[in-house]
């Protein structure tokens, strides 16, 4: 990844477990992070989970970003064929 794309993946790990724990405590809706970011968690945790396995072996630390792989879990189990938003709600209007 490069320094730089560590740096992007820490921060995206850490806003990702965030949310995590919001949805495990109840805190925030599964529906509503499934709809703001589902598809964004599922597919980065796709293209981090090695990089994540090699962080939490070299740091001993195998609880390093385990809420982000809970709720990647979790969305990848429930996810549906759906249209996306930007086209099932194209002719919407406030």
């Amino acid at each position: 990844l490069g320094p730089q794309g560590e740096e992007a993946a820490v921060q995206l790990c850490t806003t990702f477990e965030t949310m995590g724990v919001l949805v495990y405590e109840r805190m925030a809706s599964y529906s509503l992070v499934e709809q703001l970011a589902g598809g964004m968690i599922c597919v980065m945790y796709r293209k981090l989970a090695v990089w994540l396995e090699v962080v939490r072996s070299e740091q001993e630390q195998p609880s390093w970003a385990e809420w982000f792989q809970w709720l990647a879990e979790q969305l990848a189990k429930s996810k549906t064929q759906s249209e996306p938003a930007h086209i099932k709600y194209r002719d919407w209007r406030p």
